[in-house]
């Protein structure tokens, strides 16, 4: 619960400190749990990943941020599709 709390917290300082800006064709949707995040992020127009949609898996551990977190992306097309070189098919 922790981890998610400073999460937040630090998600609050970014969005006073910057403003990033709106666009329907590009949103981050996030769900969160006690320690873990879905993220589904929608690609943004004039873009190889335009109307596309890619869901990451995110977990925390309890010694978060001490320990990084880890992240699998699940939008794989049943790990045959890559998006690019750092997007792998294995998630």
């Amino acid at each position: 619960m922790q981890q998610i709390k400073r999460l937040a917290q630090e998600q609050i300082t970014i969005t006073i400190s910057i403003s990033l800006p709106l666009s329907y064709s590009s949103t981050i949707f996030v769900r969160s749990d006690e320690n873990r995040m879905e993220i589904l992020i929608t690609g943004p127009d004039r873009t190889p990943y335009s109307n596309g949609c890619f869901i990451f898996d995110v977990y925390f551990p309890n010694e978060y941020p001490t320990t990084p977190s880890s992240i699998n992306l699940e939008t794989t097309g049943n790990h045959t599709a890559r998006f690019n070189p750092n997007l792998y098919n294995d998630g």
